[in-house]
């Protein structure tokens, strides 16, 4: 089995000194399963730091083109929309905007389903707002929890529609999860959001 996992420099495990990130963590979880069950299971990340949606939709057709990762039994997930939100200081208009952000994510996932039967979707991690700006090649971006959660609840409504499994990763402590920026998931982050998705994926089978 094949697992695909898309998305931004959350899904590439930036910033988790322990062990790299929730998508290792999950890696090593079915590096496991392969050992007991004497039966591979492969997990390839595919998360570009600051990568948008519509950057997403652009690459995605491609990579699984390209790469042949795709069997009848491969699983996707993606996380994908915190770069949207963001806006540059001073500026109150979004990366991404939100109606924009939905089609795109509608795209992506209509796609992945009719590709493969398991398609999940990690929910958005939210900021600790004592710190949101990042700087990013030269300019200076802003992110607000009030932002993020219209944009998750968007893409929980997309995954209604299409039923594709959402696994929220909603409601933790960001004062503990998130690093010094207030954005990116510290090593305590990543293990909750691993524990979220293999929670899921036991449920369903797979992990």
């Amino acid at each position: 089995m094949r697992i695909l996992v898309f998305g931004d420099s959350i899904v590439r495990g930036s910033y988790d000194e322990e062990y790299g990130g929730w998508t290792c963590r999950l890696s090593a979880a079915f590096s496991k399963k392969t050992i007991d069950e004497k039966k591979y299971y492969k997990l390839y990340g595919f998360g570009i730091g600051g990568e948008t949606s519509g950057e997403l939709l652009q690459r995605f057709q491609k990579e699984l083109v390209e790469k042949q990762r795709l069997n009848e039994e491969s699983v996707l997930l993606f996380n994908t929309g915190l770069n949207d939100t963001k806006n540059l200081c001073g500026d109150s208009k979004n990366l991404i905007p939100l109606e924009e952000y939905e089609q795109n994510v509608h795209t992506i996932l209509s796609g992945a389903i009719k590709a493969v039967k398991q398609v999940y979707f990690v929910g958005l991690t939210r900021v600790a707002e004592f710190n949101v700006g990042i700087s990013y090649e030269g300019k200076k971006y802003e992110f607000y929890n009030k932002e993020i959660e219209k944009y998750d609840r968007a893409v929980e409504r997309v995954c209604g529609e299409l039923n594709v499994t959402y696994i929220s990763i909603g409601g933790f402590d960001t004062s503990k999860m998130i690093m010094w920026d207030g954005i990116h998931p510290n090593a305590e982050g990543h293990r909750l959001i691993f524990e979220r998705v293999k929670e899921t994926l036991k449920k369903e089978g797979i992990l």
